[in-house]
């Protein structure tokens, strides 16, 4: 578990889209992390708004599983 010590975490995150949904109250956005172990992987964040607030709903990533 590589990610979990403080110094494998991201320094910044890189932004590099957000979109619409395709459903009503949906958003996603597309981030890179620059440093750490997982310097350079696309995530992509799905948003929902409940209320005044959005949530995380799903991440993706290209990062490869296991150790």
């Amino acid at each position: 578990m590589n990610a979990q010590t403080g110094g494998n975490a991201a320094q910044s995150v890189s932004i590099q889209g957000l979109a619409g949904g395709s459903k009503p109250n949906t958003a996603s956005v597309k981030i890179v992390p620059k440093g750490g172990v997982y310097s350079g992987e696309k995530l992509t964040v799905t948003m929902v708004k409940e209320g005044n607030d959005w949530k995380i709903d799903a991440v993706k990533s290209n990062a490869p599983v296991g150790p």
